[in-house]
């Protein structure tokens, strides 16, 4: 996700204020861009679930969060309801709340439904996770994914991906990345699927729009 895009398209739609701000996880690409929205917006809620102590990273990140806003935490089970959306927290389990390090497996994973439509944010969690997920019985079915670990070969099972079933996956990937992502191999597992793929280092910015009973969806490159 570039969020040098996503604020030049914030900014053009006259948007000033992020509602709820949520930190996937604490790996320095997930947390060192939100300090950006952080300056340049409004928060009007922050959102986490493992908090890594002695972590010299977040304890950065965190101190831009402006004081007194209001801050959650969130583990599998929690629902919340804002409006006609609703969100199911499918990981990490409150268990996992006392950590030593940050691990990609600690992501926050959310399901969010508006009417007849779905959406599965899965953060960076890899195959463990995953199966963890399945292994849980939620109804994982949704319309759009967004990509584990950025199309990782760790990551996107053929299991789960039958699981969920999306017809849109987004991928969030830097364009000629160090690790040559996404893999190949995934690309060729979610062409087997018959899933839209859109990746952030070919399409830019990726818009999602949703009436509750169909989504569309713009690129800005």
């Amino acid at each position: 996700f570039d969020s040098c895009i996503a604020e030049i398209r914030w900014w053009h739609k006259g948007i000033k204020k992020i509602d709820y701000l949520v930190l996937s996880h604490a790996h320095p690409d997930h947390m060192n861009g939100l300090k950006s929205v952080v300056k340049n917006f409004k928060i009007g809620e922050f959102w986490e679930a493992c908090i890594p102590p002695n972590n010299k990273g977040y304890a950065l990140f965190k101190a831009t969060l402006p004081a007194g806003l209001s801050h959650k935490t969130i583990f599998r089970g929690d629902k919340i309801t804002l409006g006609k959306v609703k969100i199911k927290v499918l990981h990490p389990d409150r268990s996992r709340k006392a950590i030593t390090s940050v691990h990609n497996n600690q992501s926050l994973v959310l399901k969010l439904t508006y009417k007849n439509t779905s959406f599965l944010l899965t953060g960076d969690i890899e195959l463990e996770a995953e199966a963890e997920i399945i292994a849980s019985g939620e109804d994982l079915k949704s319309q759009v994914l967004k990509s584990p670990h950025h199309g990782s070969i760790s990551s996107s099972s053929l299991d789960f991906l039958q699981a969920v079933s999306p017809q849109i996956i987004l991928i969030s990937v830097g364009n000629n990345n160090p690790y040559n992502l996404p893999s190949v191999q995934i690309l060729e597992r979610y062409a087997q699927i018959g899933a839209d793929v859109y990746q952030t280092n070919i399409h830019g910015a990726i818009e999602l729009k949703s009436n509750g009973k169909s989504i569309s969806v713009c690129t800005y490159k």
